[in-house]
């Protein structure tokens, strides 16, 4: 009876101190840490551009918020379309995109890529054309956006022998340090200046080197194709520092060309 008496007299403390205990949890911030780009509006719709850090020549992944322009209510049933253009006065053309894949979302954003293969200079301009189709409010139009690409050496274009020309990014720069990477590259052919497509029919060897050491390195795995004109391999960067990786095209054995991108190591 004492045993079962003291137990008794346990789990009530237990119970008073836990319904006492002032301790709350705080709710988890979900929202993307994006920086926005610019906003735009027409026919009622307000369109605004967001990415998960400044431009940069190359792969850029981008994000569009859509929102009815009176309420402020976020769309999530819409179709979007992203129409970057390089305006150099005398000539117009665009680059490598990446459209969002769903028309109806359950988050805030639908996600677009953009590969710019040069970046904003005196003599030429970017610009985000979105062409949408709201479908809540059965509006079409379009908007553009001005946005600034800073200079990176992480995306060529290259000429190559069987008379095309392909954009080569490496998508996933900003994630590279010391040690064996997953590096992953997009390949895209031009069609025309404003027309570009995924390029799956070829294949890549990737060298890294290090120029002011003179020494490449070990363990790395030529990219392989995956979807949608990405490939995937792996990159040894033994030290920080500047490296430079040389890309060759192929279409079955034989090499159609070569570029050399640059990627500085930090960390």
């Amino acid at each position: 009876m004492k045993t079962l008496s003291l137990y008794t007299l346990v789990l009530a403390l237990v119970i008073i101190v836990s319904g006492c205990s002032t301790t709350t949890t705080e709710p988890t911030n979900t929202t993307p840490a994006y920086i926005k780009l610019g906003t735009a509006t027409a026919s009622g719709t307000t369109i605004e551009l967001y990415a998960d850090d400044s431009l940069l020549s190359g792969y850029n992944t981008m994000y569009v918020k859509v929102l009815d322009a009176y309420s402020k209510a976020i769309v999530r049933d819409a179709h979007i379309q992203l129409i970057p253009i390089m305006d150099m006065g005398m000539m117009k053309h665009s680059c490598p995109t990446e459209q969002p894949t769903q028309t109806v979302i359950t988050g805030d954003y639908f996600r677009t890529a953009a590969v710019f293969q040069m970046s904003t200079t005196p003599n030429g301009t970017w610009k985000i054309k979105v062409e949408f189709h709201n479908h809540v409010s059965d509006k079409e139009d379009e908007v553009e956006i001005p946005v600034t690409v800073g200079e990176s050496n992480c995306c060529k274009p290259i000429k190559c022998t069987d008379n095309n020309t392909y954009v080569v990014a490496i998508a996933n720069h900003m994630e590279m340090i010391t040690g064996v990477n997953n590096i992953e590259f997009t390949v895209h052919r031009k069609i025309d200046d404003m027309t570009y497509e995924p390029a799956t029919n070829i294949s890549m060897e990737m060298t890294p080197e290090m120029p002011s050491m003179g020494h490449g390195s070990p363990n790395n795995a030529d990219p392989v194709h995956v979807a949608n004109g990405h490939y995937k391999g792996k990159a040894n960067f033994t030290m920080t520092g500047e490296w430079r990786i040389t890309a060759t095209l192929k279409l079955g054995d034989t090499s159609i060309g070569s570029t050399q991108l640059y990627l500085t190591i930090k960390k």
